[in-house]
């Protein structure tokens, strides 16, 4: 009896110690492929795994636990555990993207013939006069003083010869209509730089002796600044020694990543 008993509580613990939270991570645009990696990381147990190439994953997990979802690509997302979620085995998870790549921009062949009048039909005959004016970038008056914005498009040069001159931001904010677009290009951009900053401070021997390989430094970079937010505040106030913790904390979770797939396999 006792033995049968000793034997119940051991299977208990085992299955309760055994749960599993398990499903599939979207990305916001609904896309199924993934090429860069997406880790699942346990904060209470600190245990992370990756998704598939199809976003699916399954971590060791209990009610009340937080698991961190994190990409260079996407938003750091965190999901505290249920019993909905250990019930389920489809759970959703959709991470919203860092960032967005800006579409190729696709200029018409346009030469302006010198004559403002011809030039004008042939850009858009339905287009008012007001609002072609400032496509073509016409010189108003002096006003004030001040230099105007740059227009979308310009002509410049009277002749055949004459070329056009694009404003980049311009077209941009034309695109996109969306500021939140270039938040998150900014925000890409910064930690380009930050990770350009660290990989500098360090250089690329003290990386390889990590036992990173050359051609992965960058990511490995970009892994550990979008999994800490602390890494700009202390690149930007010149610290950065103080980002060797980091090195040491995330450096198993990359290793482990370099030797689950192909894409990182070291180039001797």
């Amino acid at each position: 009896m006792y033995r049968s008993l000793l034997f119940l509580l051991l299977l208990v613990s085992v299955c309760v110690k055994s749960q599993f939270f398990v499903g599939e991570v979207l990305v916001e645009d609904h896309s199924e492929v993934y090429l860069t990696p997406i880790y699942v990381t346990n904060l209470e147990t600190r245990k992370t795994v990756l998704c598939d190439y199809k976003g699916a994953f399954k971590i060791a997990a209990s009610k009340g636990d937080v698991i961190r979802f994190t990409s260079i690509t996407t938003d750091r997302t965190d999901i505290t555990i249920t019993e909905k979620h250990l019930v389920t085995y489809n759970n959703i998870v959709e991470l919203k993207m860092a960032y967005n790549v800006i579409p190729e921009v696709k200029l018409s062949k346009f030469k302006p013939s010198g004559i403002l009048k011809n030039d004008v039909i042939a850009l858009d005959d339905k287009k008012s006069p007001l609002a072609l004016k400032q496509i073509i970038g016409l010189p108003e008056s002096k006003g004030d003083g001040t230099p105007p914005e740059a227009p979308p498009i310009a002509f410049v040069g009277g002749g055949l010869g004459g070329g056009v001159v694009i404003s980049v931001d311009a077209i941009y904010d034309v695109i996109s209509g969306d500021r939140k677009r270039k938040r998150r290009l900014y925000a890409y951009e910064k930690m380009m730089k930050t990770t350009a900053a660290i990989r500098n401070y360090y250089g690329d021997d003290y990386f390889v002796s990590m036992k990173i390989p050359k051609h992965m430094i960058d990511d490995f970079l970009q892994f550990v600044y979008s999994s800490e937010e602390s890494v700009f505040a202390l690149v930007q106030n010149n610290k950065y020694e103080g980002v060797k913790v980091y090195f040491e904390k995330y450096l198993p979770i990359f290793q482990k990543r370099m030797k689950n797939t192909t894409i990182m396999e070291v180039v001797k």
